[in-house]
């Protein structure tokens, strides 16, 4: 017959809950970045990405002349068409 596969119990305690992933979580450089990077997009700074709302490109707001619209879904009909 088939072979029977045996598994290890899992101790709660070494899975842990959710606050303590959180924690694991937060301090990880990875998430420090992501945290960082998301600082400087809501300031209109840092580099592009789908969630940016506003980008200066190192202005002020007041500098800005042209004011360009896209679709924060991250796609258009358009692109769709010839893509």
């Amino acid at each position: 017959g088939a072979p029977t596969l045996e598994f290890a119990p899992v101790e709660s305690a070494a899975v842990g809950d959710w606050d303590s992933l959180k924690t694991t979580l937060a301090a990880s450089p990875t998430f420090k970045r992501m945290e960082a990077e998301a600082e400087l997009r809501a300031t209109g700074a840092g580099p592009a990405h789908t969630d940016n709302k506003l980008r200066l490109f190192g202005k002020s707001e007041g500098d800005v002349r042209v004011t360009l619209y896209r679709d924060h879904a991250g796609w258009c009909p358009y692109c769709q068409k010839v893509g």
